[in-house]
């Protein structure tokens, strides 16, 4: 049997409407602000039905490439496990799912240096040789969230992933 390609990744890791979405961006860029903003709400992008969001990890995330299902799954350190840190509160214990793959991956930027009309779903990120769809969102824009929702939305109906959730 083949061994599993992993890595630790300094991100945060939410489930979106039944999708994995990685979190990335440089220390303190709000990456854990995003994902409590998607789980404190639920909303629908573009879509017609509510998309709900769960943690799975917080500020770390262990990615591994799963040769049985070719696909890429994160899930927490053990140690953080259900913990996520929200500034000015501090370290929270947070209903969390212990794994799921990632099929899209949101890059944290400034608001100047986001395209605004990337090549989505075909605009890629590598995770452990697989090429995974990107958005990139700002932050400190108010609807950051509802772009998160509309990139999901977007994907699901691309047929770029396979999923049993149809857009209404």
């Amino acid at each position: 049997m083949e061994a599993e390609t992993s890595e630790l990744k300094h991100g945060t890791f939410v489930e979106v409407g039944e999708l994995g979405v990685l979190i990335l961006g440089t220390p303190g860029s709000g990456k854990s602000s995003l994902a409590l903003a998607l789980i404190d709400s639920g909303g629908r992008g573009i879509g017609k039905i509510d998309l709900t969001a769960t943690l799975i990890a917080d500020d770390q995330v262990c990615l591994w490439y799963d040769n049985a299902t070719a696909q890429v799954f994160g899930r927490p350190p053990e140690s953080i496990a259900g913990l996520m840190e929200i500034r000015g509160l501090g370290i929270v214990q947070v209903e969390h799912l212990s794994r799921c793959p990632v099929r899209l991956v949101v890059q944290l930027k400034q608001e100047e240096k986001i395209a605004r009309l990337p090549d989505f779903p075909d605009t890629c990120i590598d995770i452990l040789g697989q090429a995974i769809p990107v958005i990139e969102v700002s932050i400190h824009n108010t609807n950051a969230a509802a772009r998160v929702r509309a990139g999901v939305v977007a994907l699901l109906a691309s047929n770029t992933v396979e999923n049993t959730m149809a857009i209404r």
